[in-house]
């Protein structure tokens, strides 16, 4: 289980001086950010500072509470790739997906509600990482825009969709009817990201070498 640092009514400077203390002892769990502020406003000093060191994910994205997971990565990850940070994305929401299904199998009403806000925030997120930042760079890089970026547009639209039929169910207690769901989404989920995984993003890496590390910090600023 990963540490937690809260950093509720902090100013931005005395957060930046508490995380930074925090980092230097921070676990392979990782360390969980709360806040009463967004904590994008930390992102550029860590940034600057720690790049190619750690992850960064939503976890809860206000308005009244920010949480924010903070992972730290092997030795090593400099350069970083498209492979390496939305590869690891993958494998995080896939670990949050399996959460709300067990909870689900098990009746766990609350379990169920917790992990699909976490669940949902993090699809959101990695969608948007793609869809807001990689998916345009390829396609202007490489001039397809009818290939695969459109394929994986067109699938995560139909995500969206069991996404919305699961924030349903969830809202209504059904368990049964959430375990149909994600019996579908993850064999569509796991199918898209074996696509991704094993062509798109090795495709990105290729392509996209000599903007790899801005587009993934506008990625991950998101």
């Amino acid at each position: 289980m990963s540490d937690r640092l809260d950093l509720t009514g902090k100013e931005i400077g005395q957060a930046q001086s508490a995380l930074e203390s925090a980092l230097s002892g921070i676990s392979d769990a990782g360390l969980e950010l709360v806040a009463d502020f967004d904590l994008r406003a930390l992102l550029p000093d860590l940034q600057e500072k720690k790049w190619g060191l750690f992850n960064w994910f939503p976890l809860e994205d206000g308005p009244a509470c920010w949480r924010v997971a903070l992972t730290p990565l092997e030795p090593g990850h400099t350069p970083r790739s498209f492979g390496e940070l939305y590869g690891y994305d993958h494998k995080r929401c896939d670990d949050l997906f399996i959460l709300v299904e067990t909870a689900a199998q098990g009746g766990d009403e609350a379990g169920v509600k917790k992990g699909f806000d976490e669940f949902l925030l993090g699809m959101t997120h990695h969608f948007a990482m793609e869809e807001e930042v990689f998916f345009p760079a390829f396609e202007q890089a490489t001039g397809m825009t009818q290939g695969p970026t459109m394929m994986m547009r067109m699938e995560h639209q139909q995500m969206r969709g069991l996404f919305t039929q699961m924030e349903e169910a969830v809202s209504k207690g059904d368990v049964e009817g959430i375990s149909r769901i994600t019996s579908t989404l993850m064999v569509i989920m796991r199918q898209h990201n074996i696509k991704e995984e094993q062509m798109l993003y090795r495709m990105g890496d290729m392509h996209l070498s000599q903007e790899c590390e801005s587009l993934l910090r506008r990625a991950q600023a998101l």
